[in-house]
């Protein structure tokens, strides 16, 4: 058994994305997505992994109402628990709750944690069902309705079978608001994938491989201005400062 498999990319199929929020402005109406993994993906990520009679989850009342799930391992005839939580949902509440809770669960297992530290994707709303993957948009507050179409993911957010491919998030073609695929020079090339992984020489600082990511453990706090010079960025979701490699 093989946990850091669990860590692995998604198909994009299997990437989903919902609106964070939405406005408009001079050049018209835009939406803010969100990338997430469907709860069959890490159902069959769990099964493919560790075998289905390797794991399960529990469900319990959070303690301020929504609810827990406890995704359970069996590591060494061991069962390891971890634990986390969602509030309930506006669609479909109780549903939406256990949903919610079983995706930050499994993320606890480093399963869809990479989309963590994907900036969030503004795109343009659209009046037109396009021809391509697409979320609908409905913010009567703000008055704005319509089709947005789900961004590529960049090349480090995709299984090894998907890079390169013209298809990259599943969209028939890409569109003018989609950004370019290309890393940034600067950024190391490495194959190590352990938790002593190469980096910048920063004082106290070491660094573990996730994927294409670069993880910085220790003392960031007091080293945050260095890290951020570096390329870092800080993922408040993962509590961590990394950024992204490129396999040589």
């Amino acid at each position: 058994m093989d946990l850091e498999k669990l860590k692995a990319p998604f198909p994009s199929i299997d990437v989903e994305w919902r609106v964070k929020t939405a406005g408009k402005n001079g050049k018209g109406a835009w939406a803010m997505l969100l990338p997430y993994i469907t709860n069959r993906a890490i159902m069959n990520r769990l099964d493919e992994v560790v075998g289905p009679e390797n794991w399960k989850n529990y469900f319990e009342p959070g303690p301020s109402g929504g609810t827990m799930c406890g995704l359970s391992i069996r590591v060494n005839n061991e069962w390891i628990t971890k634990w986390d939580g969602a509030q309930e949902t506006a669609v479909e509440p109780v549903k939406g709750g256990f949903s919610d809770a079983m995706r930050r669960a499994a993320v606890q297992w480093g399963i869809g944690r990479y989309l963590y530290y994907l900036d969030f994707q503004v795109v343009n709303v659209i009046p037109d069902r396009p021809n391509a993957r697409f979320v609908r948009v409905d913010d009567r507050k703000r008055e704005v309705k319509g089709y947005a179409i789900i961004p590529v993911l960049p090349a480090w957010a995709l299984p090894v079978e998907e890079k390169g491919s013209d298809k990259k998030s599943g969209n028939e073609k890409r569109t003018r608001q989609e950004k370019p695929d290309t890393p940034p020079e600067d950024k190391p090339a490495t194959k190590s994938a352990d938790r002593s992984a190469p980096g910048p020489s920063i004082k106290g600082i070491t660094y573990r491989r996730e994927g294409n990511l670069l993880i910085a453990e220790g003392n960031t706090f007091s080293v945050k201005g260095s890290l951020k010079s570096a390329g870092f960025k800080w993922n408040p979701g993962a509590k961590s400062w990394a950024k992204e490699v490129v396999n040589g």
